[in-house]
């Protein structure tokens, strides 16, 4: 290593008093940074002196770094016969010869530049000259079984020293720029890492790590096997695992790797026997409206339900009936989006439910049911600790974002059953292309949260105007009724797509108009595949409940 042999001199070119040093073998330098060299073979009082170009804005010159002894990266656990197999080197403090922790370099793959290191400080680092390839390039031969990468410059030390120490010479590379993975598609690399038969990742234990994976899998899973080390919980990387003392786990990632595949791929041996010998389970089974509830396999976890009607033929009746249920007779937690009634009125439907009295009748005059009553449905179905409202205020809208933070917090709070009447309100209509943008949003998003998370969301869509109302007869029912298609739905073809279920609510046609019957009609049934006519739902007016219709159905 070079040494000072005179330090705190004057700088003839930016006239510093105190910044010029002198080295006992290849000249001196100025620290203020001004870019001045001086070359003396320090003969007596004679000095030449010149002024040698930095790099990039440098302090460093590949030449003066070739000149630096060997780096001390024992604080890394590294040895020094690893850093000499590397040529890590490390410049010195002019103010006493130490090692500078500041200044630790490690070589370019090819053409020699370097990279600085700060010990010190994780994100101060610079390119010093052309630094091209993967570290350790220059270090091992092309070709062979196999060669490990990681993600940064200590791990493949890290890796190597504790193969090194059980005898083995293991070609250990690391990527010139860490889990982004740029660089690695340049010629450089290109043709060194394509020279092995196979190539052995060992990324950092995070979210960086396994996207830098995916991002080199992409760019060399055509060109050669990719294999693919796991840490285990506690280890980040390959350097923290040496400095924990557990060079065991550095071996276990190594011999433990298992071939690359993308996250979302999945070969059919890892699908078990017993997998496919149970039988899917179904979910709670509404005893009111038993054929819809065949129909759909119940009201299971991790699917969205969608009901589609015409305004005015009873929607809201009818899932606040399957929201009272699944508070009477489950013990799930289940949130309320009423966008069309405030929170008072919101929670009087489900007392009125309770008491079998039509709503109308006890929004006007309480007093039909007596306040015991009141008191005993409300402790049982309000103020249980399961059952959540959603208040949208004066303004009677949510936009996406705020619906989707609401679903995730509900979430968190252990409600599993969520009932929005209806949804189309969550939306502008002022603009139709982009009303249609919002509902595809927020579809996906809705049918990605239900299945990450084991919920079941039922939301009501309201269908488009008719331009002319079709009729369909049934003879089993004696009747006809409103024929309602999927892509009828308002405002997006992402309800038929995206949802597990899709039931219509279809009003019977009748000779005065009047309010008939409706018919449940399961339009699609993902999990089960059962479709078609189910509950023929009549209302009864002394309680205000919808009742089914007792039917012997043709399978």
């Amino acid at each position: 290593m070079s040494k000072y042999a005179r330090t705190g001199l004057p700088c003839p070119k930016c006239g510093s008093s105190d910044s010029m040093a002198l080295y006992q073998d290849h000249g001196g330098y100025c620290f203020s940074n001004c870019g001045y060299v001086s070359q003396s073979h320090l003969d007596g009082n004679s000095t030449q002196t010149y002024h040698k170009s930095r790099v990039r804005g440098s302090m460093y010159t590949p030449e003066e770094i070739e000149q630096y002894g060997l780096a001390d990266l024992s604080h890394r656990g590294i040895k020094p016969e690893t850093a000499k197999r590397f040529g890590i080197r490390q410049a010195v403090r002019p103010e006493d010869g130490q090692p500078d922790k500041q200044a630790i370099f490690f070589p370019s793959g090819v053409d020699g530049g370097w990279k600085r290191k700060n010990a010190l400080k994780k994100r101060d680092m610079e390119i010093v000259g052309d630094y091209a390839g993967l570290f350790g390039q220059s270090v091992f031969t092309r070709g062979g079984k196999f060669a490990i990468i990681t993600e940064g410059e200590e791990d493949a030390l890290a890796v190597w020293q504790a193969f090194h120490d059980r005898g083995k010479d293991y070609t250990v590379l690391s990527l010139p720029n860490g889990a982004g993975c740029g660089g690695v598609e340049k010629r450089e690399a290109w043709d060194f890492i394509t020279s092995f038969e196979g190539i052995l990742l060992l990324f950092d234990n995070d979210e960086q790590g396994r996207e830098g994976v995916e991002k080199f899998a992409d760019l060399y899973s055509t060109e050669v096997n990719i294999k693919v080390g796991e840490w285990p919980e506690g280890i980040s990387d390959a350097n923290d695992a040496l400095k924990q003392g557990k060079q065991g786990e550095i071996y276990k990632a190594v011999s433990r790797a298992k071939d690359y595949q993308p996250e979302l791929v999945i070969p059919g041996s890892e699908i078990s026997l017993d997998m496919v010998s149970e039988p899917i389970k179904r979910g709670h089974d509404l005893r009111r409206f038993p054929e819809f509830s065949r129909k759909i396999g119940g009201i299971r976890d991790g699917e969205l339900t969608t009901v589609m009607a015409p305004p005015g033929v009873g929607k809201s009746t009818w899932v606040a009936e399957i929201g009272y249920e699944l508070i009477k007779h489950t013990d799930e937690k289940v949130a309320w989006l009423f966008l069309e009634e405030d929170l008072k009125k919101a929670a009087q439907r489900l007392i009125a439910i309770d008491n079998d009295v039509p709503l109308p009748r006890y929004r006007l005059d309480t007093g039909i049911v007596p306040q015991d009553k009141i008191k005993e449905s409300y402790d049982a179905l309000i103020n249980n600790g399961r059952t959540w409202f959603i208040s949208l205020g004066a303004a009677g809208r949510i936009n996406v974002d705020r619906l989707l933070h609401l679903l995730r917090y509900y979430r968190s709070q252990g409600v599993t059953r969520f009932i929005f009447d209806h949804i189309s309100i969550v939306f502008s209509h002022d603009d139709r292309d982009n009303e249609r943008k919002l509902i595809d949003n927020v579809l996906s998003e809705v049918a990605a949260f239900c299945a990450a998370t084991g919920s079941h969301v039922i939301m009501v869509a309201h269908i488009k105007r008719f331009d002319q109302k079709v009729y369909v007869k049934d003879e089993l029912h004696d009747a006809k009724w409103l024929y309602i298609d999927p892509a009828m739905a308002r405002g997006s073809g992402s309800f038929e797509q995206l949802s597990f279920n899709i039931v219509a609510i279809e009003p019977e046609q009748t000779e005065d108009e009047t309010k008939g019957r409706m018919r449940l009609n399961v339009k699609k049934s993902r999990e089960w595949g059962f479709t078609g006519a189910a509950d023929v739902l009549r209302m009864n007016p002394s309680t205000g409940r919808l009742e089914a219709e007792q039917m012997e159905y043709d399978y």
